[in-house]
Formats: structure tokens, C-alpha cells, sequence
């Protein structure tokens, strides 16, 4: 009977450690490139569905109509202060609100 090699038990251990590292690796960057390549087209849906929802829901004010033009024409530089005023803080509030729900999408990422 030839004699029997035998690999030591701890290189055994260290070899199949190391494949086991190589082969997750390779899932992870596998993984991790096909989350890369979604979040762009994520992103362009995302966008789309946005600016049908922002067309939708812009409202369209009508300087025309009767009610509007007593407001406008009792004093037209207050009007079109406190306009300007409440447009900016609405702004603020929307851009708050924007950004916060780009954090929440981004950090599911």
C-alpha cells in the first residue's frame, strides 16, 4: 500500500476559507453592479412619474374671473406681496419635503 498524503487540517481550513471569500465576492460585486445599473432607470421612471403628478396637480388660477380680480384690484401691491410671500414659503416647504423623500428613497439603496 503506497503511503497516504495528508494535507494538515488548518490548510484545509484556510483553503476553503478562502474560495468561500472568493465566491461571495463574486455574488457581492455581481450584486452590487445590477444595483447599479437599475437605480438609473429607477431614477428616469421615478422622474417621469413626478412630472405627470406635478402637471396634474399644478393649479391653474385664473386672474380672470371675478372673484380674483376684487382681490387683485383693491390693492395689487399687497396682492402681489403676500402672492409672492406665501409662493416663497410653500416653495420652502416643498423643497423640504422633496428632499427629505430623496433621503428615504436614496438610504433604501
Amino acid at each position: 500500500m503506497a503511503p497516504e498524503t495528508r494535507t494538515p487540517s488548518v490548510s484545509l481550513i484556510h483553503v476553503a476559507r478562502t474560495d468561500a471569500a472568493r465566491s461571495v465576492s463574486k455574488w457581492r460585486w455581481i450584486a452590487f453592479g445590477a444595483v447599479l445599473s437599475v437605480l438609473p432607470v429607477i431614477n428616469i421612471v421615478l422622474l417621469g412619474i413626478s412630472t405627470l403628478v406635478m402637471g396634474t396637480l399644478a393649479p391653474k388660477i385664473d386672474l380672470s374671473t371675478p372673484k380674483r380680480l376684487t382681490f387683485y384690484f383693491q390693492n395689487p401691491a399687497c396682492y402681489t406681496a403676500e402672492y409672492r410671500r406665501t409662493a416663497k414659503r410653500l416653495r420652502c416647504i416643498r423643497t423640504f419635503y422633496g428632499w427629505l423623500a430623496g433621503v428615504i428613497i436614496f438610504s433604501l439603496f
